[in-house]
């Protein structure tokens, strides 16, 4: 314990108005409150800081405990003293939550033994074309390139220039000058939701719905900075989501469904098994 004793006074200078008794009970690792018959000790507390944590936030961390701490313990305090014998019995909802863990544990024991987690590109694209309604976008989806760069780089109107030219050349041309000036620049030539762009724009969807009405293009100035934005495919809100765009969603899918057939399958054995060995029998009402 001597080794905390100057971040402890310290600590207690902050955070504790205790007597001297107490704060030799803190530095010997003894009791730090007491909430009726509950007892809280200052070891208990010492865990809960973090490594390199400065005094006054150890200070906080350790008054927000002890407070939850007590209140957890008045509150349980009310309860038992407040409640009935018989709303105090909670026998009952104790082993109704016991079953439901064994039971969710063994399942999970039982899917992950099961699983077969190898989903082919045929099975994607089936699912996908039998269920488009599934796949129906509530915003655009996009692929596009996007550039930040400070207004003052020497390099500014050259990457306007370039930006927006469908030129092969130009686009390599773009990539090299990006890299060395501007501060991000991506190439987005999958699928990606307009959402995704509208946070690295720090601007509302709604907003970057309303430019993509009527244009392939996005331009903010913010901070000093240029962002610019070329869609250079989209696909409308309503309309169903390109493949690719779909294809973790539609893996997602598949799985949930094999699990669920598992564990059905689970069941249904289980009692077929119980039926035929007598270990489960349904008596018959008259």
């Amino acid at each position: 314990m001597n080794k905390y004793r100057p971040l402890l006074i310290s600590l207690l200078g902050l955070c504790l108005t205790a007597s001297c008794q107490l704060v030799d009970r803190f530095l010997n690792g003894d009791v730090l409150a007491r909430a009726g018959k509950d007892v809280l000790y200052s070891r208990e507390v010492l865990d809960l800081l973090p490594k390199g944590c400065s005094p006054e936030d150890s200070a906080h961390i350790i008054r927000q405990y002890i407070d939850s701490w007590a209140t957890r313990c008045l509150l349980l305090d009310q309860a038992e003293n407040r409640l009935s014998k018989e709303e105090r019995n909670i026998d009952r909802e104790l082993e109704e939550l016991r079953t439901h863990l064994l039971v969710y544990r063994y399942e999970m024991l039982y899917v992950d033994s099961k699983l077969d987690t190898m989903i082919t590109g045929q099975e994607c694209q089936d699912y996908y074309q039998e269920n488009p309604q599934s796949f129906i976008s509530d915003t655009y989806v996009i692929t596009c390139r996007y550039v930040g760069i400070s207004l003052s780089s020497p390099n500014l109107q050259v990457v306007k220039k370039l930006f927006f030219s469908e030129g092969q050349d130009d686009l390599e041309e773009l990539k090299k000058v990006c890299y060395s000036s501007a501060d991000k620049f991506f190439c987005y030539d999958d699928w990606i939701s307009l959402e995704d762009i509208s946070r690295e724009l720090g601007q509302s969807l709604s907003h970057c719905e309303d430019i993509l009405n009527g244009s392939d293009r996005i331009i903010i100035e913010r901070d000093g900075t240029l962002q610019m934005v070329y869609v250079t495919a989209k696909v409308l809100p309503g309309q169903v989501s390109p493949f690719s765009y779909c294809r973790e969603k539609i893996e997602d899918i598949i799985l949930s469904r094999r699990k669920q057939e598992l564990l059905a399958n689970l069941e249904r054995n289980l009692l077929n098994e119980a039926k035929s060995s007598g270990k489960l029998i349904i008596y018959k009402s008259e």
